[in-house]
């Protein structure tokens, strides 16, 4: 068997135990929030974790998974292209749902959140948008960073190098 291939079975091996306690969990309790989210997001870092060990027990060294800057205009697209590409769907489904754009409710779950349901225009747009803008999103790429190392930066380069682009990416 190839390196690659070991390398690549290893990992698989190591994603399919590591996660297989969350998800024993979660079945369990039959809910995917158990653990107040904390499952879900062990689940996410399953793919890291595997990617990690199957480092350590192959000789790979680390540097092959990806962690680098890239220049910051990239970071900056990262960041707002979605919102680019997400703001027309929205806007097309606000104009053909009616009742779709429920922004006043919205509004209203923010200012009981933060205990401001006199000023839910306050609270949304003057610390609710604001806060997701910035600790949501540092949140969320924290949970979704294991993933990306797993998936991303161990196993589809490998993919890619056993298999060739078309099929390591399928």
């Amino acid at each position: 068997m190839r390196p690659l291939a070991k390398e690549i079975l290893t990992f698989l091996v190591l994603v399919f135990l590591f996660s297989s306690v969350p998800y024993a969990l979660m079945i369990h309790s039959h809910h995917i929030g158990s653990g107040g989210g904390l499952v879900v997001r062990l689940v996410m870092w399953c793919p890291a974790f595997a990617a990690l060990t199957t480092c350590a027990l192959r000789h790979v060294d680390t540097s092959t998974l990806g962690w680098n800057w890239r220049p910051a205009k990239y970071e900056a697209y990262g960041y707002f292209l979605p919102l680019l590409y997400a703001i027309p769907v929205h806007a097309v489904t606000w104009i053909a749902v009616k009742g779709s754009f429920a922004i006043h409710s919205f509004e209203a779950a923010v200012a009981t959140s933060f205990n401001m349901p006199e000023w839910p225009q306050l609270a949304t747009f003057g610390l609710g948008i604001p806060l997701l803008a910035t600790l949501g999103v540092i949140g969320s790429l924290a949970n979704a960073m294991g993933e990306e190392i797993g998936w991303r930066g161990f196993l589809l380069p490998r993919l890619v190098g056993q298999f060739g682009f078309t099929v390591g990416c399928l």
